[in-house]
Parts: C-alpha cells; sequence; structure tokens
C-alpha cells in the first residue's frame, strides 16, 4: 500500500481491545495482508451491484478489481506511433476531462512543454498540465486548478494513481505501463467514480501484448482490444502522420535547447524504468525498438547509455542539426546554465587521485602476474620432452610447479589480512598501516 512500516507502527502502538472499520475503494492483495496484520476475527462486507455478485463466490483473491462502469481497452501501437496516438486521441477528445500517466517524472515535463508549445491548439494548449511528485510547491496549485476544469488534459505519474478524488473524468490514457500491477487498477480508479461511466486505455506495443493475460490473472482486470479508428474520429485520424509529428517536435527541440535536454532525460529515465520493470519477464529491454521510440521523442541524437550497447537503433532518424548551436529559448534559463558553466570552469570538480595503498596493490598483481608468467614459460619445455613412462607425470609437474606459486601468493594475502584485522581492531593506525604498506 506504500506506507505499510507506518500502518504497522501505528497497530502496535493501538490497544488490543478496539473495534476496527477498515474501508477501501480498491481490493488488493496488500490489503489482504493488512486484514490478516492489523485485525482479529475481521469481518468482510462487501458493496456491489448485482451483475458482480457471482464473482464474490470464487474468493477474495478472484474478486473484481474495477469499477462495473469502467470500460477498459487497451491499443496496440508500435513504439515509432505513440506519440502521433497521443496527439490524435487528444484532438478528437478536446471537449473530455483526460488524465494521461506516465513512467516518470522527466517524461510529464517533456511531454507537457511540448503539448503546451504547439503540438496542440492555443486553445486546447491552455488546457494542458503536468503534475509529479517532484513539484512540492505547484502541486497543489495545479491539482486544485485541474480538478475544477470542465475539460482539459493532465499529464501525470503514479503520484495521481490512487487517494486523489477528480470529478468528472471521462478518460484515463495509461501511455507507459505502471510499475507493478496493483497500480494498473489504480490508475484505472482515477476515473468511473461514484457510479459514474469511465473509460481507460492502455498504450501497448506488440511485444508486450502478454501484459493483457497477466492482468487477467494477477488482477482479475479484463481488458477489450480495441484500435485507435475506434476510439477517435475519421477526420482527425488523417490530420497528421507519425513522421509529419516527429519532423514537428524535431523542429520545436532545435528551437529551444532545454526541449532537447529534456527530451533525451526523459527518454533515458523511460529506458531505466523499462529495465527494472516488476514484470521483467514481459517487458523485456531487448524486444523493445529503443531506435523507434526515441523517433516518437523526437529526440535529435541518441543518448550515451549502457543500455545502448549492443541493441540495434536502425530505425532511429536523426535530423541534420549542428547541437552545438542550439539556443535557449527562455532568456533566464540561458542565464543560468552559463554562470553555471563559468562556476565549473573557474573551479572543476576533483578529478580522482590514487593513493599509495592503491598503487602498491597494483605493483603487487602486477608482480604477481610476472611470476605466473615465467612459470608458464619455464614449464613449457618440460612439457615438450615429456617421455611415455616417466615417473613425473606432466600434470603432477604443473601442479607443483603452480603450488609454488601460490604459496608465495597465500603468504602476501595472508600478511595483508593480518594487517587489516590489526586496523580493524584499533591495534594499530592508519599512519602506522600505511608505513607497513610502504615498507612492503
Amino acid at each position: 500500500m506504500g506506507f505499510e512500516p507506518q500502518l504497522n507502527a501505528i497497530l502496535q502502538i493501538l490497544p488490543k481491545q478496539r473495534r476496527t472499520g477498515l474501508f477501501s475503494a480498491t481490493q488488493t492483495t496488500q490489503l489482504d495482508d493488512l486484514l490478516r496484520a492489523g485485525l482479529r476475527n475481521p469481518v468482510r462486507v462487501v458493496v456491489r451491484e448485482n451483475d458482480t455478485e457471482a464473482n464474490s463466490n470464487s474468493g477474495p483473491g478472484l474478486q473484481q478489481r474495477t469499477p462495473s462502469t469502467l470500460e477498459n481497452f487497451f491499443v496496440v501501437v508500435n513504439p515509432a506511433e505513440k506519440l502521433w496516438a497521443l496527439i490524435t486521441f487528444l484532438r478528437s477528445h478536446a471537449e473530455e476531462k483526460i488524465v494521461v500517466f506516465f513512467a516518470t517524472c522527466a517524461a510529464v515535463d517533456y511531454f507537457t512543454r511540448l503539448l503546451q508549445g504547439g503540438l496542440l491548439s492555443s486553445n486546447h494548449a491552455k488546457l494542458i498540465h503536468g503534475l509529479h511528485r517532484k513539484m512540492r510547491q505547484k502541486r497543489s496549485s495545479i491539482f486544485a486548478k485541474f480538478r475544477n476544469l470542465s475539460k482539459g488534459v493532465l499529464l501525470c505519474t503514479d503520484v495521481m494513481a490512487r487517494g486523489i478524488d477528480v470529478p468528472n473524468v471521462n478518460w484515463v490514457i495509461q501511455w507507459d505501463p505502471p510499475s507493478s500491477a496493483n497500480f494498473f487498477v489504480h490508475r484505472c480508479g482515477r476515473t468511473a467514480r461514484c457510479g459514474a461511466q469511465g473509460r481507460a486505455v492502455l498504450f501497448l506495443t506488440p511485444t508486450e501484448l502478454a501484459y493483457v493475460d497477466f492482468l487477467q490473472i494477477n488482477q482479475n482486470v479484463t481488458l477489450v482490444e480495441r484500435t485507435l479508428t475506434e476510439l477517435v474520429d475519421a477526420q482527425t485520424l488523417t490530420q497528421f502522420t507519425t513522421d509529419s509529428i516527429r519532423l514537428k517536435v524535431q523542429k520545436i527541440c532545435t528551437n529551444d535547447r532545454l526541449l532537447y535536454e529534456k527530451g533525451i532525460k526523459a527518454f533515458v529515465s523511460f529506458v531505466q524504468f523499462y529495465r527494472k520493470h516488476d514484470c521483467s519477464l514481459l517487458f523485456k529491454i531487448r524486444d523493445l525498438d529503443l531506435g523507434a521510440l526515441a523517433n516518437a521523442y523526437g529526440l535529435l541524437r541518441l543518448p550515451h547509455m549502457p543500455e545502448l550497447n549492443g541493441i540495434p537503433n536502425f530505425s532511429f532518424i536523426a535530423p541534420d542539426v549542428d547541437l552545438s548551436k542550439l539556443k535557449y529559448k527562455e532568456k533566464s534559463v540561458a542565464k543560468q546554465r552559463e554562470l553555471k558553466r563559468k562556476a565549473l570552469e573557474e573551479n572543476p570538480p576533483p578529478k580522482f587521485k590514487k593513493s599509495s595503498p592503491w598503487s602498491k596493490t597494483k605493483e603487487k598483481k602486477a608482480k604477481r602476474a610476472s611470476r605466473r608468467l615465467k612459470h608458464r614459460i619455464n614449464e613449457e619445455p618440460k612439457a615438450a620432452a615429456f617421455v611415455p613412462g616417466n615417473h613425473m607425470p606432466r600434470k603432477r609437474q604443473a601442479v607443483v610447479g603452480h603450488g609454488a606459486c601460490d604459496e608465495e601468493d597465500d603468504d602476501d594475502i595472508s600478511e595483508e589480512y593480518k594487517k587489516m584485522r590489526k586496523h580493524k581492531g584499533r591495534k594499530i593506525t592508519t599512519a602506522e598501516l600505511q608505513e607497513m604498506e610502504d615498507s612492503d
């Protein structure tokens, strides 16, 4: 539930003789754990409509986890088409209230700026808001503003997935899959509240379709497949293409270096999120076309990161742009970055310096490697001159030779271990340990 240690601490302080009422809109496995830990002889009272009573007979583990008034869909979208699909959907449902979930704070920052910066009409762009956990000062005001809107779009992370009541949300879009299957239920719960109708859409790539069956088994949630054509009007569907959206995003990033940097950061954060996903068996980084996904992000170049090593990125289309000439659109940002650059030039970060013990250790390793090499050279003529029938077999010669070398290594290791034990037991000081290392 996210507050398990705090709840357990509170339950330990409360008197043993008490009557406790626990109310929850969603039924999760963590809630069952809390029932076992914090309640004695609990009685479950379930309030639901008649058409879901059949599910209650199959036990608490198979109860329906989402409201009956909620329609759950999933759309198969290629990685390169994800941003195009989102923009097409938002344009088609401009008169409705929509919550869009992303995996990372960096993605919320980046796509909020993009949608506000020219990808949507000027009137529609004014209704775009972004919210995540790092926006501590603005978070309350942004939430209050969106809550009072009759139509608009909120881009957010899982900070909005639970414990938040936003009235009259028509659609929930999950642009990225949640890190945990439980959060899928919480995300969908932002719509279809208090008996109202609601719809939720999950974007999945062709390599992620096994997640649909996983949700059915793990959360007892059934998703119905829909195409984007079925969810948007035909006029909006043909208004833009994937390539036109990519070129437009790249042009926006070319005119603002800050957006270019935020795009790189958003892409890197998503790749790291994807690599550490709870369902790593279903979401495999090697199966995801990262080059095509970078096109959806509108990147001007691929970032340098270890996750991209060995993964083909032939589908990435890099524009012909001189990145060194990109400028910041906002003067305040440009001034701040210039001051930061000058400060780094005047006070560069300290470089790593090798200490004498480190150098001594490397020297000892080099000596051991040299001894092993000499031993190997000396053993080769003996092995070549071996005649069957001799009393000293070839393997025995090699074992005897290596043993002599290993005894010297063991002595060195034993001496080092004794010194470290003395230093740890405060029998010798750091300075004395340093002198002993230098004298070796």
